[in-house]
């Protein structure tokens, strides 16, 4: 989580910013790439690239997401309980 901060290469996120004409709103990311079992990202390259971010998820895929997107709806949960200092404290 975090706010306001300046964004590079997230075009996405680039194109809400200047939509909304401000970059004074929370961001909660929640990254795709699998890593290695040292905790490094494993990011496919060119057409894989492509392929990893469109195609179907994978069945443990779909498990990661199930348990990250239950994360993310406490986590805002508690930014509008607790505020977002203290989600950032629980949750990053």
């Amino acid at each position: 989580m975090e706010k306001g901060r300046e964004v590079t290469k997230a075009l996405g996120v680039e194109s809400i910013m200047r939509s909304v004409k401000t970059k004074d709103f929370i961001r909660i990311r929640a990254g795709v790439s699998p890593s290695t079992p040292k905790g490094k990202l494993k990011k496919p390259k060119g057409e894989k690239m492509i392929d990893f971010i469109i195609g179907n998820f994978k069945p443990n895929e779909s498990k990661a997401l199930a348990v990250t997107s239950k994360k993310i709806v406490s986590a805002l949960e508690t930014i509008l309980k607790d505020g977002l200092g203290k989600a950032m404290s629980e949750y990053n």
